[in-house]
């Protein structure tokens, strides 16, 4: 009798450690950490180079091998004696999402401003030249990607872009109407045109609608010599007088078109 207790008490404890050791088996392996996948991190949000690594984003609206056009009306400030409008049309294209190239050609139309109009009305003239229009290539590096949130309804995508440009510059030498008195003329005229090299940098912002369409707003500067010659009154001889630096500077808002 008492080897049979003694066979039912081995029998309950081997039944209880075979259960203890099968709930402790399951409790560690709920509470195993899991494999993180550092490679499918890696490539998500971090690029390798050269064993190091840079922060990358997942762009919505990447630009890499991709042509747009640009439709830009724009004021012109900084004008001395004059006041006016641009408008730009620009053709882009980019390498990669980090640099690229863009065509471009403003036409400007100026008038006198107060300054120059006055002047004239009271017998004189100030000798300068009016900004016609400009064409040139532009180098654009883009430092800069990122989306915000607009009102916490919807995700807006923009990025910012700098550049430098070169090109030709081509302005108006003016002459005057007056005859040396007051009240004679309030305007001055177009005598010939004169083109100059032409240098300067630019930041544009652009706020992407669609993988197609951006709205884009640019500040541009430029420089270029210009020469100022003696048209004072009716009759002048037209004598230049000297070669001056001017710049010009215009903001432009318009609408950008990608070719996808």
């Amino acid at each position: 009798m008492k080897t049979r207790m003694e066979k039912l008490k081995l029998i309950a404890y081997s039944v209880g450690a075979t259960l203890l050791l099968s709930t402790g088996s399951a409790f560690a392996q709920d509470e195993a950490p899991k494999k993180v996948d550092v490679e499918g991190l890696e490539k998500r949000y971090w690029a390798p180079k050269d064993k190091k690594f840079s922060v990358v984003q997942n762009r919505t609206y990447t630009k890499t091998k991709k042509i747009s056009l640009t439709i830009m009306p724009g004021l012109m400030l900084n004008e001395e004696y004059s006041e006016g409008f641009g408008l730009d049309i620009g053709v882009g294209y980019m390498f990669n999402d980090r640099w690229g190239l863009e065509a471009e050609f403003q036409s400007v139309s100026l008038s006198d401003n107060d300054l120059q109009k006055e002047v004239i009305g009271l017998g004189g003239f100030i000798n300068h030249g009016k900004l016609e229009n400009y064409f040139g290539v532009t180098g654009k590096w883009m430092p800069f990607y990122a989306k915000m949130s607009f009102l916490s309804q919807k995700i807006l995508y923009f990025d910012m872009t700098l550049g430098a440009s070169l090109g030709m510059s081509s302005y108006a030498i003016q002459g005057s109407r007056s005859d040396g008195t007051a009240g004679s003329s309030t305007d001055s005229y177009d005598v010939r045109s004169e083109s100059a090299l032409t240098y300067g940098f630019e930041i544009s912002q652009s706020f992407y609608v669609s993988k197609r369409m951006a709205i884009r707003f640019d500040y541009k500067h430029r420089w270029h010599n210009q020469d100022v010659f003696d048209f004072t009154t009716i009759g002048s001889s037209g004598n230049k007088l000297e070669s001056r630096v001017e710049d010009n500077i215009s903001l432009n808002l318009g609408l950008t078109y990608i070719f996808l």
